[in-house]
């Protein structure tokens, strides 16, 4: 199981196991942090009339008992003496929770007042309903559960976090090759211009340069066409699309199916939709075996590479996926503005990312075996034949590169 996986079910299980012990430490916490400015928690402290005591234990005592309901109070009855100098006075806390502040220098009663705070400190460790066994057995499992949510919360905002930035530090280095290429090719053709027509290259030598794929057809989704490393790919990044479909959206459709349907405008606008880009070098695919590499860039929950085949004119397809969060190959369908998992491969293995990776499917019929980086393998059979247009897929939280598509 990938650590993403156990982090989530950590999550998930440990989340609903502390809630009720988290809950009273947080309602008690919130009352300890104002007891001081609460009387209801914890009796306000008086000053008393001399730093240094000037009454014995006896004295204390007697005091104590003036106060009412306290008349018969022994030293059995007494849980603590607490004395403050500073303030010039003791406080008497009997087992009953009761408290009499007895002034240090003369004796005399200052205040009487039921003390809350005790009680609320025991219901904030757990002894309160058990002793020790409770205190340790169960609150402090609790706290560090917390505390584990805690780091496991942290490590889920820092991967996407990380990814995001990954990508970011990529298309500034993209960028500054870019602004590279068009200075060495300005110089050069300011070269060309001053130089002798001897100097000049023949008429029908080309250089060699990569251009953009232009055999994808953006349907939903952001997606950016570039070529790093001389290589024509797609980008899809869900980060920077704002969940709706394009406002030219017929236009699109119609360039690829013809006059689009109503069922296919409702699936592509339907909210479970996820981006995809349809591929314009394949105009229809039935048997055989189709390919492509993907890269995990980056996502918020997790990474995720698709591979769509069998898109019919009413917006329906199948696609096989891999993602970080089960770290498998599945195969899935979306029909009906609904996406529905049709099976998981049985072996699981965590991909790296920012590595180049291959996902192929082979069809024969309705029967299909996919693979992943050449390991991760599934095998499954369809209701009905495949045949339709073919694309890449990826979530709407994820950063996904996709490049050399192929179909055989």
């Amino acid at each position: 199981m990938s650590f993403n996986v156990l982090n989530r079910k950590i999550h998930y299980w440990a989340s609903f196991i502390v809630a009720l012990p988290l809950l009273v430490m947080i309602c008690t916490g919130i009352l300890l942090q104002v007891k001081k400015q609460s009387s209801w928690v914890q009796p306000a402290e008086q000053r008393g009339s001399a730093t240094v005591p000037r009454v014995d234990l006896e004295a204390i005592l007697a005091a104590a008992r003036q106060a009412p309901g306290l008349e018969s109070t022994t030293w059995e009855d007494i849980d603590r003496l607490d004395v403050r100098p500073s303030k010039g006075t003791v406080k008497v806390v009997t087992l009953s929770r009761w408290e009499v502040q007895v002034d240090l220098g003369t004796g005399e009663v200052l205040q009487t007042a039921y003390r809350r705070s005790d009680l609320i400190e025991s219901l904030h460790d757990g002894s309160f309903f058990g002793g020790d066994w409770t205190k340790l057995g169960l609150f402090l499992p609790t706290g560090v559960g917390l505390l584990l949510l805690w780091l496991g919360g942290m490590w889920m905002w820092w991967v996407p976090y990380a990814a995001k930035r990954r990508v970011r530090r990529r298309r500034e280095a993209e960028a500054s090759r870019a602004a590279a290429v068009v200075l060495i090719l300005g110089l050069g053709l300011g070269a060309a211009c001053s130089g002798s027509p001897e100097d000049a290259p023949a008429a029908d030598a080309a250089p060699a340069t990569a251009e953009a794929d232009p055999s994808f057809v953006p349907l939903l989704g952001h997606w950016e066409l570039g070529a790093p490393d001389g290589v024509p790919t797609i980008i899809g990044d869900a980060t920077a699309w704002n969940g709706e479909p394009p406002a030219d959206l017929e236009t699109i459709a119609a360039g690829l199916f013809g006059a689009p349907t109503p069922e296919l405008l409702a699936n592509l606008r339907s909210p479970t939709a996820f981006p995809i880009a349809i591929s314009t070098a394949v105009q229809s695919f039935e048997n055989g075996t189709l390919s492509v590499e993907f890269n995990l860039i980056g996502g918020e929950s997790d990474q995720i590479a698709g591979l769509l085949f069998d898109l019919r004119p009413n917006g329906e397809y199948h696609y096989v996926r891999y993602n970080t969060r089960d770290d498998d190959i599945a195969v899935w369908r979306f029909r009906n503005g609904e996406r529905e998992n049709l099976a998981h491969g049985a072996g699981t293995r965590r991909l790296a990312v920012d590595t180049w990776y291959p996902l192929v499917l082979t069809v024969n019929g309705r029967a299909l075996t996919a693979s992943a980086a050449g390991e991760l393998t599934i095998a499954y059979t369809l209701d009905e034949p495949v045949r339709g247009r073919v694309g890449v897929w990826t979530k709407r939280d994820s950063i996904t590169g996709f490049r050399n598509l192929r179909a055989q």
